[in-house]
């Protein structure tokens, strides 16, 4: 089917129908099940990003550095829920691509902060990193119209 859809030049270079109509048609048709791929993505990172909280505690202990890291996660894990939210009660959101971009440079910042004020020398910052840095890149799609076929949890759910 692949090799026909090629030949066939049905698609652009975005993996998108040339045709608008057909490419309108193919998004209302799979909304729900993009909505519910996002709820689940946005929950799992909330979830992640809270657990490496009791990461940073048992690293940093109480003061300065881990209150802005629990800061900062706690507004990532907001915005994630908040987006999470605003998809289950509206399905659209999930092919906007504002909210969607907001959360992954909130989650990128968060994670760059973790690298900034965390010792390196322990072996669960790279740990925490990767997770992070694999959940991040694995769930959210990428920022660009349409390119839900460009997230690698889609290859194995389309």
């Amino acid at each position: 089917m692949r090799q026909l859809v090629g030949e066939a030049g049905l698609l652009n270079w975005q993996a998108e129908f040339r045709d608008p109509a057909l490419e309108a048609l193919f998004k209302r048709s799979i909304l729900a099940h993009h909505a519910c791929q996002l709820r689940l993505a946005l929950c799992l990172i909330a979830g992640l990003f809270l657990a490496f909280a009791v990461a940073d505690y048992s690293v940093l202990g109480l003061g300065g550095d881990f209150a802005t890291l629990l800061i900062a996660r706690l507004a990532t894990v907001a915005a994630c829920l908040a987006v999470a939210l605003a998809v289950w009660r509206r399905p659209a959101v999930a092919h906007r691509v504002l909210p969607i971009n907001l959360v992954s440079l909130l989650c990128l910042s968060v994670v760059l902060m973790t690298i900034l004020l965390r010792p390196i020398h322990t072996g669960i910052h790279v740990a925490s990193l990767v997770v992070a840095s694999m959940a991040f890149y694995l769930f959210l799609p990428t920022g660009c119209p349409g390119c839900w076929s460009a997230t690698p949890i889609c290859w194995s759910v389309s």
